[in-house]
């Protein structure tokens, strides 16, 4: 299939196929006019590297994955554990953000010391590792 073709089937733009090719996350095949002819199988490598980049898996990961370098469960169960975290924070965050609010202050103020010192205090028993 051609450019236009794995476009369409991948949802992929243009720009994204050839930068996964120049990074050689995937290697159509080319024809002897010097176009590119993209099988079935490059479609799934697509599918699969547009999945694990939703997902936040580095290219290096991806590639690693790919040669069999990595497990790619393991690098799920990391990227699992470190999103947890991610979302820790930001609730922990978000709670800081209402108790402001609550507090009635304004930007003038506001005495960022204090929160600050509220959020580094709190750190330690919101984030389980």
């Amino acid at each position: 299939m051609n450019i236009k073709e794995i476009e369409q089937l991948s949802g992929m733009t243009r720009a994204n196929v050839r930068f996964y090719e120049q990074e050689g996350l995937l290697s159509p095949r080319r024809l002897d006019n010097g176009y590119r002819d993209y099988s079935e199988d490059d479609l799934q490598q697509l599918h699969r590297i547009h999945l694990l980049r939703t997902l936040g898996l580095s290219l290096d990961e991806i590639r690693a994955a790919q040669k069999g370098e990595l497990a790619l469960g393991q690098l799920l169960e990391n990227k699992a554990a470190a999103l947890e975290q991610q979302a820790a924070e930001s609730q922990q965050r978000a709670h800081l953000c209402r108790d402001i609010c609550r507090s009635g202050a304004q930007y003038g103020t506001l005495d960022g010391q204090r929160w600050l010192e509220s959020l580094t205090a709190a750190e330690p028993a919101a984030i389980v590792t």
